[in-house]
Formats: C-alpha cells, sequence, structure tokens
C-alpha cells in the first residue's frame, strides 16, 4: 500500500500518473464513504444493504490499488455500484436523505469529459457520454415519481436527525463529484491550451521561438523602441557550410547541430534578448529597447567565440566544430521586424563573403 501511494506521488505529474491519482482519490473517497452509510445500515438493521456495502466497500478499498491500465474497467464497475446502490438507498429511504443526488454527480461524470479537448475526433464523436448522462438524469426523474406515487418508504427506518445528516452527506458527495470532474476538465483544457500556444509560438524542433513567434515580439519591441525614441537591434546569425554537414554526416546529424545551437542560443539569451529561429538554418536576435547597441554586439561577438570553441555532437557520438557568420543592424526608422532582417541580412552576406566566422555590425 505505502509503495502504491509513492508511486502515485512519484508520477502524479504525468498524464497517466493524473489520472491514476484522481482514480486513487476517487475510490478512497467512496470506500470512506461507504464505511458512514455502513454505520446507518448497521444501526437500522437493513440486511441487504449491509450485506451490499460490506461487498461495495472491500471492493472500492481494492480499486484504489489496481494499476493504472485498468481505469477503464474500475471506473465502468464504479459507476453501475453507484448507480444500482442509489435506486436501492432511494427505494428503502425514500427522496427525503438525498440518495438521489448522486445522479448529478454521475451525469457531469460522464458528461464533463466529451468536450475535454485532449479527447481524439474518435473519442468526440463516441455518443454514450451523452447517452449515459441522459440516461442518470432520467433515472433521477423516475424515481421521483416512484417514490411519490408508491408512497415510498413504506418504513421508516430514519429519525429526522439522520435524515437531515445523510441528506447533507449526499449532497456535499454530489458536488464534491461535480467539482472534482469540473477541475479534470479544466485541467486538461489548461493543458491542451499551453500545448497549442507553445506549438503555435514555438519551433518544433529547436524549442526556440518561431518566425511566427519573432514577428508578433519584434513589432512590440519596435513599438516600444519608437516610443522611447531609442534605435531596433536585431541580428541574423546562420551556420557557416551547414549543407556540408548535412550531406556529409546525415540529416540527423543536421537537426542535432540545430538543436545544439538552439541550446546555446538559450543560455546567451539574456538581459532580455529574444532569440528564435528565422527558417533552416538561420537564427534571429532581438535585443531590448533599453540595451546598447555596442552592448549587444559585445554579446553577439561573446557568442560567436563561445561556438566557434564548441564541439557539436553529431549522430553515432562523433564531435565536430561548427562556426557561424553573424550580421547585425541598429536602425532608428523601421516599420517592421522583415525591413529590420533584411538590413542585418546584408551585413550577414558580407560576413560570409569576406570569410565566414565573424560579426559584420
Amino acid at each position: 500500500m505505502i509503495k502504491v501511494i509513492k508511486d502515485l506521488i512519484q508520477n502524479k505529474n504525468t498524464p497517466k500518473g493524473r489520472v491514476a491519482m484522481v482514480m486513487f482519490i476517487i475510490n478512497m473517497s467512496i470506500f470512506l464513504y461507504h464505511i458512514v452509510l455502513m454505520h446507518f445500515y448497521a444501526r437500522y438493521k437493513i440486511l441487504s444493504l449491509i450485506i451490499y456495502n460490506s461487498i461495495t466497500t472491500s471492493m472500492y478499498f481494492c480499486f484504489a490499488f489496481f494499476p493504472s491500465e485498468r481505469t477503464r474497467l474500475v471506473g465502468a464497475i464504479a459507476f453501475i455500484e453507484i448507480w444500482v446502490h442509489m435506486i436501492g438507498a432511494v427505494l428503502t429511504f425514500g427522496w427525503a436523505p438525498g440518495f438521489q443526488n448522486w445522479a448529478f454527480g454521475l451525469t457531469c461524470a460522464f458528461f464533463l469529459p466529451s468536450f475535454s479537448p485532449t479527447q481524439t475526433r474518435v473519442a468526440k464523436k463516441d455518443n454514450r457520454p451523452w447517452i449515459l448522462g441522459i440516461f442518470f438524469m432520467i433515472t433521477f426523474f423516475v424515481l421521483r415519481y416512484v417514490t411519490i406515487k408508491y408512497n415510498l418508504p413504506k418504513v421508516n427506518y430514519l429519525n429526522l436527525r439522520a435524515i437531515e445528516i445523510l441528506f447533507i452527506f449526499n449532497s456535499f458527495l454530489s458536488f464534491a463529484a461535480i467539482f472534482l470532474f469540473t477541475k479534470f476538465f479544466s485541467d486538461r483544457t489548461s493543458i491542451r491550451e499551453r500545448e497549442l500556444s507553445r506549438k503555435a509560438d514555438f519551433d518544433e524542433l529547436t524549442e526556440v521561438y518561431n518566425r511566427r513567434a519573432l514577428n508578433q515580439i519584434g513589432a512590440d519591441t519596435i513599438m516600444k523602441s519608437i516610443v522611447t525614441k531609442k534605435d531596433f537591434s536585431v541580428a541574423i546569425c546562420d551556420i557557416d557550410h551547414f549543407k556540408v554537414v548535412n550531406d556529409t554526416f546525415g540529416h540527423i546529424s543536421g537537426d542535432m547541430v540545430l538543436k545544439e545551437l538552439a541550446s546555446l542560443l538559450r543560455s546567451f539569451a539574456i538581459r532580455g534578448i529574444t532569440v528564435g529561429r528565422w527558417g533552416g538554418e538561420e537564427f534571429v536576435m532581438i535585443a531590448p529597447p533599453d540595451m546598447q547597441y555596442a552592448e549587444f554586439t559585445h554579446l553577439l561577438e561573446k557568442f560567436r567565440k563561445q561556438v566557434a570553441n564548441h564541439r557539436f555532437e553529431l549522430e553515432n557520438k562523433r564531435k565536430k566544430r561548427i562556426t557561424i557568420s553573424i550580421g547585425s543592424a541598429s536602425i532608428s526608422d523601421v516599420q517592421t521586424l522583415d525591413e529590420a532582417i533584411l538590413i542585418a541580412d546584408r551585413n550577414l552576406y558580407v560576413a560570409k563573403e569576406s570569410g565566414r566566422n565573424r560579426l559584420i555590425k
């Protein structure tokens, strides 16, 4: 038991771990609630519910420690048990103790996940959650009709205080279920939004900003530069002889070089400098408005030397030195990042033509 709990805590931040943690909390909560119910059933000597509750209490305790691969099976059995238990309790105790409120938690448990943005297209087309959600609500109204028509319960097992306590417990359980599944759905939505945001703004291979994000950040920085009446500084770097790397060592090695250079760029991105992949083997660096151009170019030259002294790892653990050429520019009157890059790119061309592995500013 202790090992299972340790594994749950250790893996709580993984997708499977989160599901396992939610299922563990649900099963243990239902287990503890069944312990409370056993007190009432035993006190009023309702043998059928005592036997049923004894079996289900043991079942939920075991479910809490089932492997995550059995989540669907455990969930299906739990929903059936709750539905059967709800019907039996309402027919035995009547409407007042609030057992019928479980139907709202059951409906929410099936209904909300069907809206999850992390669901696959096939799962979203599955109508079963809707059908089951409607089924549980129909059960609620049927139970109401039956209790009125047949004047249930025929025998008043509970006093008013017991009815009030049960009603509070059952209402709390229903609200807790709704809260739990709403939070689970909300968390899944947030995760999906972060994933989509990252895909929209970051280059998949190098995990630095992509061209779309750079244009947005560049536009914002240009606007700040205009407002503060300061020059806009930008640089573009290109890997020297990158085609030779791809042709000689393979595209996998080329991708490894791009990723490692991006990693160096991220560590270089200090003082608010923005770095991103412009396309191919070209990377762009945007200086913040409050950075002097002299400081920016000093950092660029420092970075160029760092790259030249770095041994890049290729496929099959081979190592190779790679150099970069950098073109930078500081412009006082520019409207778009593309215009600024065009000026910096001319300096990059000069750097290439004059021998590579140098900064032209």
